[in-house]
């Protein structure tokens, strides 16, 4: 599903948090969102799911595969930065419970396949099981990306989905929603601080600061020193691995120690 927006800007009462922009996102696309905090990332994927009230146009227009009268519910899956709640519900259903508004008595057998396919693609058929109060903050993530992933959407938002992983997880996850975008045809598009990450997985980056669009583009293009001196206010190294996969490498931060010129009161 590609995804044209225009002037797409977001206002929380007279604050402008996310300044008119426009962009296009194609199918079978993997993109990241970078950016400081409060830059507008989570805002601009909620903007996307219409979740919150917006001005411009968001315009899905069918890419390769999809059909033209796919419904709009079945076309987008969010999932945000706190992703599952600590619920006693098994991490099968919760992840059934990405296509069914409640679970009756019996669930088919094709639903039930395609939800441990999901949980197989996660890495965690083994916690199928087990309910997600009993699961550590990165089990749980990787149950909300097994829902997202049953749904099945044509275009899927994640907001740092891999925070809480550890760095072995986090490669393993992104190859495969990268792998996953280009096998299904779906539009990928995800929030993440882990700029090297970012590289690896997105064929694309998108910058945003202080609400507005700073830079987008290829990673090989984009992700620059100047770049991210201007956006991070950092001096960094962006480096290339043996295996060709950007790698940025941050050295010092830029301007005022923190806390200089600030009156932070008697001790």
């Amino acid at each position: 599903m590609n995804i044209e927006i225009s002037d797409l800007s977001v206002r929380y009462g007279a604050t402008c948090v996310l300044h008119p922009l426009s962009l296009s996102f194609t199918s079978g696309e993997a993109v990241a969102v970078l950016g400081p905090n409060g830059a507008g990332k989570s805002t601009l994927l909620k903007a996307l799911s219409g979740l919150v009230p917006t001005t411009g146009s968001i315009v899905l227009e069918p890419g390769d595969g999809d059909n033209a009268d796919t419904p709009d519910k079945a076309t987008i899956a969010y999932l945000p930065q706190d992703g599952l709640a600590r619920v006693n519900l098994t991490v099968l259903e919760a992840v059934l419970l990405g296509r069914h508004d409640s679970l009756g008595l019996r669930v088919g057998d094709d639903a039930l396949t395609a939800a441990r396919d999901a949980l197989e693609t996660l890495g965690i058929e083994h916690l199928g099981q087990r309910t997600l109060d009993t699961l550590s903050g990165g089990q749980r993530q990787l149950a909300g990306l097994a829902q997202a992933v049953y749904r099945a959407p044509r275009i899927l938002l994640l907001d740092e989905p891999t925070s809480a992983l550890d760095l072995h997880r986090q490669m393993l996850v992104l190859d495969g929603l990268r792998d996953l975008a280009r096998r299904r045809i779906m539009t990928v598009v995800l929030v993440t601080h882990d700029l090297s990450l970012a590289a690896r997985f997105a064929e694309r980056v998108i910058f945003l600061k202080n609400g507005r669009l700073v830079a987008h583009g290829p990673s090989e293009s984009v992700l620059t020193g100047a770049l991210l001196a201007d956006v991070y206010d950092i001096e960094a190294e962006v480096l290339r691995t043996r295996n060709g996969h950007l790698h940025i490498a941050p050295l010092r931060p830029l301007g005022a120690p923190l806390g200089v010129g600030v009156n932070v009161g008697a001790a």
